[in-house]
């Protein structure tokens, strides 16, 4: 899914594209240094009585899942609407199948839309022009 909205993005726009990519891999990178960083155990590790499916093997805070759902759902205007009850629903599966807290997807939303935002203020054109043979050329800064 997140290659299709990488895509989605890129054919409307390339920078559009080349954002999206980079705070989707951003966002997500950004999620699993805060996992390391604050070592927050999953529900079904600290609550008795809670049966899952599969367990993941990091740590709980912030959600990776729901980090980068919702850095998608920012980053292409026309499918924002559909991209946001996506992410949505991904937060809840993630509380609903026991491996993460309630504030984790809360977390994992905020930075998602937080990376995205940023990644959308960016302005590119100062380090990548389009030159007329249609290449990226990336110039010092």
């Amino acid at each position: 899914m997140m290659l299709l909205v990488v895509y989605l993005a890129y054919k409307q726009n390339k920078m559009m594209g080349i954002k999206a990519f980079l705070s989707l891999i951003f966002a997500y990178t950004v999620s699993l240094l805060l996992k390391y960083y604050f070592h927050i155990t999953r529900p079904y590790e600290s609550l008795e009585n809670l049966t899952i499916i599969e367990q993941q093997s990091s740590h709980s805070f912030p959600s990776s899942h729901t980090t980068v759902a919702f850095a998608a759902s920012e980053t292409s205007p026309m499918y924002k609407n559909f991209l946001r009850i996506w992410a949505v629903i991904i937060a809840l599966s993630r509380v609903v199948l026991g491996v993460h807290f309630i504030t984790d997807v809360i977390a994992g939303a905020l930075l998602g839309i937080l990376v995205s935002h940023l990644f959308a203020r960016w302005d590119m054109g100062r380090f990548v022009t389009n030159s007329k043979r249609t290449e990226w050329q990336f110039q010092a800064s």
